[in-house]
């Protein structure tokens, strides 16, 4: 009968042996889950803070002019860069998407390889538009409209290359 009770009560042990690695594989994973949210949410905090950061940041101003010889293009009330239309041998159009509305841009490649970027949210944009079809008589008249549609292209077109 004693060594009935021994194995019975080695039995009791055993499965309460096997509860408790039950509960503490439990507990172990469970802590790595949290362990591994945690690192989750720091590094998504990591992320907002650089956003934060980003939208933030000191806005540089740029304002851009029409000239009868060329673009001036100010930063913060001072002229960073002076374009005149006879350097300029190539232009191009496109639209850029900016995820709730496109910006249309204007690629000015001077000779050199130089090239500079102008968009329709500078303050100047449509007197350089203006003036740029002045200056430039064979550019395509309808480039806005080929460059707007169809919706989510980036409808590159050059309009403008010198010796064309």
């Amino acid at each position: 009968m004693r060594q009935v009770f021994f194995f019975i009560t080695q039995k009791i042990k055993a499965k309460a042996a096997a509860k408790t690695g039950v509960l503490d594989c439990i507990y172990d994973r469970f802590t790595e889950r949290i362990d591994h949210l945690a690192e989750n949410f720091r590094n998504i905090m990591n992320l907002f803070s650089r956003i934060k950061s980003v939208l933030t940041r000191e806005v540089k101003v740029e304002t851009i002019s029409a000239h009868e010889n060329g673009v001036s293009i100010e930063t913060d009330g001072k002229i960073s860069q002076l374009l005149r239309w006879d350097q300029i041998c190539r232009i191009a159009v496109y639209k850029m998407d900016q995820i709730t509305l496109d910006l249309i841009c204007i690629e000015f490649t001077l000779h050199g390889e130089l090239m500079v970027i102008i968009h329709e949210d500078m303050s100047g944009y449509d007197s350089v538009v203006q003036r740029m079809h002045l200056t430039f008589e064979n550019i395509e008249k309808d480039w806005y409209s080929k460059v707007v549609l169809p919706a989510f292209e980036r409808n590159y077109r050059v309009i403008y290359e010198s010796g064309a």
